[in-house]
């Protein structure tokens, strides 16, 4: 199998100190396709246990809980969105932010004792564990072979070092990389090296400071700066998946069609009433093959449908007769997101950077706080310009981008108002500059209704079986779940096999959700004619995709945006599994605020690109996004031009391709 050890940096939201690099840092190259491994072996799902399903921590009760500082330091129980970056609010995320920049005022203070770094830019190589042993030291240079008979059992790693080590001579098999000391390389099933590569990484500036028990954003570009993406997942991040109780338990499957008896049940729940916190209650499927011949309809809030795991028994959602989607979990109501207007207030001329949490109105007059809104920004014809994406030509046809007027959508919650200054619950990802929304009318908010929106539902502890089908995506296909008009929600603890149109897709009128543990995989290389299938697809906002993984024998997209995906949306902890090509990739016209961490993609990697004419025309796929403390094959990560637009950066392992 594939030995590799993640990145053990600091995760996640550490981006809020360290995500928009300047300049990419050399980085090293992985082994070569070619010298992968065979093994196809896949996790299975476990039996399940209280989990967090986002970044922040907190007890079963779903409340959140602060995390405990590294560093001395004064802590507040303030909570407050326009206070975002307060010490101690309640998002784990930004606490953890909070603790690096407390340790590194303190640090800078009080510096400790040499330990890491005993041999500054080097790596030490141990033929004992725990350091045992005389040591081969080693600066930053090219492939080496270990000495005949030598052998490297641990490591110490300065701080501003790499190491890849191959069980190979010459740089050739399967690889291991680590930047952080290890005492025990047998114990990472690595212990039997033949050669390894030193490189040296560059230290990132810092851009979030403490002042005042506050953080502090450095600004970048004039009126942008760092992202906060801690807002991103179930209940606007740092809160725990619930622990609902099973109200109906149906023990075992029908010997046919279970579609109609899992329905009934979900029907039956829809008239109780929820609870305080809005929820009826949890459907327990019993262990078992539940042939789905049609589509489950999960349409009530308040519903959890759980599987059962017990040891080799299992739940399994079978699908049946001719491809098509196995749940659907869709509000009723979705006309308010398309033209009911109650109040429409225009933005003034003042130009609101990326990362802003507040907007500044023309009037605020119907306007309230908890008010639910949209933050509507029109594309001009001046910003297409600006972009290049006017004279995008292929075989002597123009292509379409974006046409002017279309829309660039923000779904976020008021939490106050000061003056004609509204403050949201979540940070805006996209820069709106009035030279480039004015001739299209201006970006402006309005009002929307929460009526038909399903909220506080999941699916968890199951397994789902599709069937592979040689067609291209343009054909019919099998898919596992559709979420639209959907808020806070979460899927945990899955493991879905052969859905070929796409294991989860979640629409643009879906927010704060949180995607966790699932394992999702292809058994046989899709028909890739009309372009590549993609498992997991982002198009709503604050959604976090957290501890899952994905296997495919042939090129495929584990993660996509398409056109107008407006995070905070965050891919953490993404790993290949077996011999793989996956990618994650912005697709199409415009995605921004994407956060991807400690993804580890050895036949593939991340692409925020501009794709040109490709497809009909996709152009400039992403903005304002960020690649981090990830491993890849490679790395394209590319910035548009002369828009003001912040550079992502290349804080990873793999060939890297950054542009200005």
């Amino acid at each position: 199998m594939i030995r590799l050890k993640p990145i053990e940096t600091q995760s996640f939201l550490s981006l809020l100190l360290l995500s928009f690099l300047l300049s990419c840092a050399e980085a090293p190259k992985a082994s070569p396709k070619t010298k992968r491994s065979t093994d196809n072996s896949v996790p299975e799902i476990v039996s399940p246990t209280p989990i967090q399903d986002s970044i922040g921590q907190g007890d079963d009760d779903g409340k959140n809980e602060n995390t405990t500082p590294i560093v001395p330091g004064t802590m507040s129980d303030d909570n407050d969105p326009k206070d975002a970056g307060k010490a101690g609010i309640d998002t784990a995320a930004t606490q953890a932010v909070l603790e690096l920049s407390q340790a590194f005022t303190y640090l800078d203070k009080n510096p400790p004792p040499a330990v890491k770094d005993e041999f500054p830019s080097k790596v030490c190589i141990y033929p004992s564990i725990n350091y045992g042993g005389t040591a081969v030291c080693v600066a930053e240079g090219a492939v080496t072979n270990l000495a005949s008979g030598k052998k490297a059992s641990s490591l110490k790693i300065a701080s501003d070092m790499w190491i890849e080590l191959f069980d190979q001579m010459d740089g050739k098999g399967n690889s291991f990389a680590s930047s952080e000391s290890i005492t025990r390389l047998d114990s990472m099933n690595f212990d039997d090296a033949k050669s390894y590569r030193i490189y040296k990484r560059t230290n990132p500036e810092k851009f979030v400071s403490v002042e005042n028990s506050k953080l502090k954003y450095k600004i970048l570009n004039g009126d942008d700066k760092v992202m906060d993406f801690s807002t991103a997942g179930y209940g606007g991040g740092g809160v725990k998946r619930p622990i609902i109780k099973a109200v109906t338990s149906l023990t075992s499957p029908p010997s046919g069609d279970a579609t109609a008896t899992i329905q009934a049940a979900i029907t039956a729940l829809g008239k109780i009433a929820a609870d305080a916190d809005g929820f009826r209650g949890t459907i327990k499927l019993g262990p078992g093959d539940w042939k789905l011949a049609g589509t489950v309809h999960l349409n009530v809030s308040g519903v959890v449908l759980q599987g059962t795991i017990e040891g080799s028994k299992k739940t399994r959602l079978l699908g049946t007769g001719n491809p098509h989607l196995l749940i659907d979990a869709n509000g009723t109501d979705r006309s308010n997101f398309d033209s009911k207007v109650d109040i429409k207030q225009f933005l003034t001329d003042k130009t609101v950077g990326v990362g802003s949490w507040t907007l500044p109105l023309k009037s605020v007059v119907g306007l309230k706080k908890d008010d639910s809104i949209l933050l509507e920004v029109p594309v001009s014809a001046e910003w297409i310009k600006l972009l290049s994406m006017d004279k995008l030509v292929r075989d002597g046809a123009a292509q379409t981008w974006m046409k002017p007027g279309a829309l660039l959508t923000m779904d976020r919650r008021i939490t106050a108002i000061e003056g004609n200054t509204i403050t949201l619950d979540s940070p805006i990802p996209h820069t709106i500059r009035p030279e480039y929304t004015a001739s299209e009318g201006g970006a402006y908010i309005r009002t929307y209704r929460q009526a038909g929106r399903l909220q506080k539902v999941g699916i968890e502890d199951l397994e789902a079986q599709g069937e592979f089908v040689g067609g291209s995506i343009s054909t019919g296909l099998w898919q596992f779940l559709d979420m639209e008009n959907v808020q806070d929600a979460w899927v945990n603890n899955l493991k879905l096999t052969d859905f070929g149109a796409g294991s989860i897709k979640l629409a643009n009128t879906v927010r704060r959700i949180t995607v966790a543990n699932v394992f999702a995989s292809v058994s046989e290389a899709q028909d890739n004619s009309a372009g590549y299938a993609a498992i997991f697809t982002i198009m709503g906002s604050q959604i976090l995709l957290r501890d899952c993984s994905a296997s495919s024998p042939a090129k495929i997209f584990y993660v996509v945006t398409q056109t107008g995906t407006m995070g905070p949306n965050v891919v953490l902890n993404l790993h290949d599994v077996g011999k793989s090509i996956g990618f994650i990739q912005p697709h199409a016209r415009w995605a921004a605020g994407l956060l991807v961490d400690n993804a580890v993609l050895l036949g593939g990697g991340t692409q925020y690109i501009d794709r040109l004419t490709a497809g009909s025309g996709h152009g400039w796929s992403v903005g304002h996004s960020v690649a981090w403390n990830s491993i890849g094959e490679s790395f394209d990560v590319m910035s548009p031009p002369k828009a003001g637009i912040n550079r992502p950066n290349c804080g990873s392992m793999g060939e890297c391709s950054c542009s200005a």
